[in-house]
């Protein structure tokens, strides 16, 4: 779907999120999840609706993640007038989660370029998506460290995207209804 920044009168280019991890009304409910995340009073709830989404299928809540993540991603590079692929180095995160986290310097930029390799899958072929979280299984068998630094990176992202003019919350819900993915 394309996807125009009123602002610049450029377009994005936003993929159909893949129904065998989530339908669209649990993608809206995942960008609501984030949101709460992002404050430190509702995290732990919001990590009880990742962990209920993810019951049996972690992939579940990671796909989610990386859609949104692309979607932030492709309305930014629109908003800047780059495309997506120059927007990509910059999906990465220096702040107090890194800070907070239990991963040395190296496996973070590990967790970064692979979380940064699901964001071009989700925007490239469905076959890519499905492959990186093969890997990402494989890497990280719970998914829950590739989650919280993909989490990190999103909370930089949406605070990018809201010092620009462009806020990321209810994106989800206007572009699966306006596509008609509902």
């Amino acid at each position: 779907m394309r996807v125009e920044d009123r602002q610049t009168g450029n377009f994005a280019e936003v993929p159909r999120p893949l129904a065998r991890y989530l339908a669209s009304t649990e993608l809206i409910e995942l960008e609501q999840s984030v949101r709460s995340w992002f404050g430190i009073a509702s995290q732990e709830s919001a990590e009880q609706d990742f962990d209920r989404l993810a019951a049996g299928n972690p992939d579940r809540v990671l796909y989610g993640l990386l859609w949104l993540t692309a979607t932030w991603g492709s309305l930014c590079a629109a908003r800047i007038g780059i495309t997506v692929e120059q927007f990509m180095p910059a999906m990465s995160y220096r702040g107090p989660w890194r800070d907070l986290s239990s991963e040395d310097e190296k496996s973070w930029e590990v967790g970064e370029q692979a979380i940064r390799r699901g964001i071009s899958g989700v925007l490239t072929s469905d076959e890519d998506i499905v492959e990186c979280l093969r890997i990402f299984r494989l890497l990280d068998p719970s998914l829950l460290r590739l989650r919280w630094i993909l989490l990190a990176v999103m909370d930089g992202l949406t605070q990018g995207m809201e010092r620009n003019g462009l806020s990321p919350w209810g994106a989800a819900a206007h572009i699966v209804s306006g596509a008609g993915w509902d």
